[in-house]
């Protein structure tokens, strides 16, 4: 599930994530520039989606083992955090 929430997320977001670097340093671009970068993109995010779905699975079965309860704000955001920090060298 993750991994092609990734894929769906970076088909959407590449594009425009191109274009946003494009006009931040004030360069031109062409709508046949637009998906360049596209596959370390794709690659990224679902890296990340899958990363959180597993780290979510982990936790939930750490919690269980050890009898105690987290707030879903912060599981996710654990887990969301963690996730983060296993795609950051691919940024």
């Amino acid at each position: 599930a993750g991994f092609f929430g990734g894929i769906g997320r970076g088909v959407v977001e590449g594009p425009f994530e191109m274009v946003k670097v494009r006009r931040q340093v004030v360069s031109g671009w062409k709508f046949a520039e637009v998906f360049q970068g596209f596959g370390t993109t794709l690659f990224r995010n679902s890296f990340l989606f899958s990363s959180f779905v597993i780290y979510m699975d982990i936790l939930k079965q750490q919690l269980v083992q050890r009898d105690m309860e987290l707030p879903p704000f912060l599981k996710a955001g654990i887990c969301a955090n963690l996730a983060w920090f296993s795609v950051w060298p691919l940024g």
